[in-house]
């Protein structure tokens, strides 16, 4: 992982400097970055090793080693004069770098240091890449933004983002850093490093080519083709995807007796496979679901219950499932069934004002209109439930519920929440009074300065006729269960002579 970091901070100056030459720095900077990363010996061995052969040839060209093949010295001929014979002659003053010893030392802490016994230095020898502060290196920070405004103009109209030094743009993050160089990931697949063309850090425009995605050309008759084509393969697909939907749904909802016959097969040979040990790892908690019928599944699901409690050995729920499934007729008999239902409880009220949408004035407060309603109703004519609960379940529609409204059977039961409380139920519902001869409780007039026994003039075809008032809780009533309405028009009787 430390020869990674290496190789990324080499790479990252070649790129930059193959970009802008200058020989003296890019030498200068890689023997700092080699002597920071435990030197030039060190270094060529780990790229030896990894067979990292482009970088260490790199290497080797920027610090100027050279391998030098060693040529053979010409001996003098042994009656050569002493004049002619070479001299090994050896220049005297301050040795070679090469020839310079170096002997190593530890300090308190134990850190390695080598030491120049001739200049009187000494060096730190790091063991580990780990130990190196790259912010000693001379290598300048540089910034993203360039990119962002570039890539901004040339993909105008697309979302990219700039936070904290780093570019976000389908699905990909860019970032430079010093200790990584010049890098770009995959969002989708957490951050996964993607492989690029670029040598080192690429210019705005390279990142941008990269970015490009290829230009189909089309003619304007292929286009309209491949639309068609995509039209009728949506329009073939959703025609076979509501066929199954509809095929699943009538076998799981209302399957027939040959479904029920494929079904048994299904499971007595499931059965047959697994004592043959065709299929010994199947789970015979799926045979409760291998059929859609209510009173074979609860027989199943019993077996499996005392199987599962160690009740009955597996040999003996095979043994029962397969009699009750083959035992089974799929056949309901339907039981005699009287409904209990005798009317509902009248709700406790005051006073009823008008009826807005599906909320009704109830006590100056606004409620559900049609659990109101229906109550109200059926508390004054049970016989009207039936109707209701059938045109709940969409087996009736709403004309049929107001044209006949008391059609008893017995079987059904009153479900008060069946019916939704929409504006539209609340008007059937209220038209449903009128055919049953009740008049609705928000149609009542409730408040008058009139008491029972009072005597009203009430316009009735035209002509003012006297009415005594029977009732003034829960509405007004004249005469015998005759409510007086709102829109009624009516006086209070003048008293007559012998009553002063």
């Amino acid at each position: 992982m430390e020869l990674k970091k290496f190789i990324q901070t080499v790479k990252m100056q070649r790129g930059r400097y193959a970009k802008t030459p200058d020989a003296a720095k890019e030498k200068g900077t890689i023997e700092k970055i080699v002597d920071k990363f435990g030197g030039k010996l060190e270094v060529i061995a780990q790229l030896k090793e990894a067979k990292e052969n482009d970088m260490l040839d790199y290497i080797k060209g920027i610090l100027g080693i050279k391998k030098v093949k060693a040529e053979p010295k010409e001996e003098a001929p042994a009656d050569a004069p002493a004049s002619e014979a070479p001299a090994d002659k050896k220049k005297v003053g301050r040795p070679k770098k090469e020839d310079t010893p170096t002997e190593y030392g530890q300090d308190k802490e134990g850190n390695m240091y080598s030491i120049d016994t001739v200049k009187k230095t000494c060096k730190r020898v790091y063991n580990s890449f780990k130990e190196l502060n790259l912010e000693d290196l001379d290598i300048p920070e540089m910034s993203l933004k360039t990119y962002y405004n570039y890539l901004k103009d040339m993909f105008a109209g697309e979302d990219i983002k700039f936070k904290k030094g780093k570019i976000t743009f389908r699905d990909f993050r860019i970032s430079l850093s010093i200790e990584t160089g010049f890098t770009v990931e995959d969002i989708r697949k957490k951050g996964e490093i993607v492989e690029t063309p670029f040598e080192g850090i690429p210019t705005p425009k390279e990142l941008g080519e990269w970015f490009k995605k290829p230009v189909i050309v089309t003619t304007p008759e292929e286009e309209r083709e491949a639309i068609e084509r995509g039209k009728e393969f949506l329009r073939r697909r959703k025609e076979e995807h509501d066929a199954m939907a509809a095929e699943r749904e009538r076998m799981l909802e209302e399957p027939t007796a040959e479904d029920f016959e494929k079904f048994r097969n299904e499971v007595l040979k499931k059965i047959q496979d697994i004592r043959e040990k065709v299929d010994p790892q199947f789970d015979p908690q799926q045979f409760p679901k291998m059929i859609p019928f209510k009173r074979w599944r609860r027989q199943a699901n019993s077996l499996l219950t005392k199987w599962k409690k160690k009740e009955i050995r597996y040999a003996k729920f095979l043994k029962e499932l397969e009699r009750v499934t083959t035992e089974e007729t799929f056949v309901i008999e339907e039981k005699n069934h009287r409904s209990s239902f005798k009317g509902s409880m009248l709700p406790g009220f005051r006073k009823v004002g008008y009826l807005i949408g599906n909320q009704l004035e109830v006590d100056d407060k606004r409620v559900d209109a049609v659990p109101f309603l229906l109550d109200y109703l059926l508390h004054y004519e049970p016989r009207a439930m039936s109707q209701i609960m059938k045109y709940s379940r969409g087996e009736i529609t709403d004309r049929e519920l107001i044209e006949n409204p008391i059609v008893v059977d017995w079987k059904e039961e009153y479900k008060k929440r069946g019916v939704i409380n929409s504006a539209h139920n609340a008007q059937v519902i209220t038209c449903v009074f009128d055919a049953c001869g009740l008049v609705a409780p928000q149609d009542l007039l409730y408040e008058a300065d009139l008491k029972v026994g009072d005597v009203i003039l009430l316009m009735v075809d035209g002509e003012l006729r006297r009415r005594t008032i029977a009732k003034v809780h829960q509405g007004i009533e004249v005469g015998k269960e005759v409510g007086l309405l709102k829109t009624d028009k009516w006086i209070k009787a003048p008293i007559k002579e012998t009553e002063k």
